[in-house]
């Protein structure tokens, strides 16, 4: 058996949230983390990859579809909620973190 570099638990957290930072999908991270280190409570992101997906979806359907250029990347030509495709997915995890973030604050009584 060939002896591969295993991360460390921090390291992990790191992947896992320039993962979500990029938009990208990290429920089989998650998955590793969990088979890694499994005394691991819970990341320090509160929300599952399921509930942001979830969230994703929701914008994406809510988004009316435009032609114009692109209010992050000035791209021109078909736009979701005003943005194009491309910056779509970053934005809306981005909104997603924060609605949930958000509506766990207020669950808990915080001040936003």
């Amino acid at each position: 058996m060939s002896n591969a570099t295993r991360l460390t638990k921090e390291e992990f957290l790191a992947v896992i949230d320039n993962y979500r930072n990029t938009g990208r999908d990290t429920a089989e991270l998650e998955k590793a983390l969990q088979e890694a280190f499994p005394n691991t409570v819970e990341h320090k992101h509160e929300t599952s990859a399921m509930d942001i997906a979830a969230k994703i979806t929701e914008l994406r359907e809510q988004s009316p579809v435009t032609e114009g250029n692109c209010s992050i990347c000035g791209t021109n030509g078909t736009l979701l909620g005003g943005v194009c495709e491309a910056c779509f997915l970053p934005w809306a995890t981005k909104v997603a973190e924060d609605n949930l973030s958000r509506t766990k604050k207020n669950k808990r009584g915080e001040k936003l």
